[in-house]
């Protein structure tokens, strides 16, 4: 529980995109546009665009010490590259609600997310109950149909063929972890960078 004046911060410890790397999945973005005109979607902002290892919620402030203190071993890790590899959506899609685009099953990865949820259970962070699923979200679909006549008709048929004719395959190499600070703005989600754990360079 929240004390009284005590201040929170809503965070979490994600992956940054590599700026070659921001650049090609806004380009992705904007060729995925025109098959969604008539939906209605909210594009999640380039910058904003991040590999999530653990949502944190609301911290207290004075938490984020403990926080850094208990991800420390992640500095002992080796840099790493991962693969993206495809587009998809979430749950599925004939309902879709979330458009990503995902990686490449990854031991290292998985290893790496698995370590930071267990250290940090004893803070009181419940662990998932759910398969890690390593994606960058690229739009969040508010409405969308099936039916040509609907307002907000789109041809799915027509977005999964340009998913096959279009493969993607992006090499994202990884060089640090980072703890984020996000807020809530008239222009959508700021994030700032608390702290950055730096991986072994070879």
């Amino acid at each position: 529980m929240n004390p009284v004046n005590t201040p929170a911060v809503r965070t979490f410890i994600a992956i940054d995109l590599p700026s070659n790397i921001r650049k090609d999945i806004t380009l992705i973005q904007q060729n995925l546009r025109p098959h969604f005109s008539r939906a209605i979607v909210s594009w999640v902002r380039p910058e904003n665009i991040h590999l999530t290892l653990k949502f944190l919620g609301n911290v207290l402030m004075t938490d984020i010490p403990k926080i850094i203190t208990a991800c420390e071993f992640v500095k002992k890790d080796r840099a790493f590259e991962l693969q993206l590899n495809g587009i998809g959506f979430f749950p599925g899609l004939h309902k879709p609600k979330v458009l990503w685009c995902g990686y490449e099953s990854s031991a290292v990865l998985s290893e790496v997310q698995n370590q930071i949820e267990t250290a940090l259970i004893p803070m009181g962070f419940v662990a998932e109950n759910k398969p890690f699923v390593a994606h960058l979200t690229l739009a969040r679909i508010k409405e969308i149909s099936s039916n040509p006549a609907a307002p907000c008709y789109v041809d799915m048929a027509s977005v999964q063929e340009y998913f096959k004719k279009t493969p993607v395959s992006i090499l994202h190499p990884v060089r640090s972890i980072k703890l984020i600070k996000s807020r809530l703005s008239s222009k959508g989600s700021e994030y700032t960078v608390l702290h950055e754990w730096k991986l072994k360079s070879d």
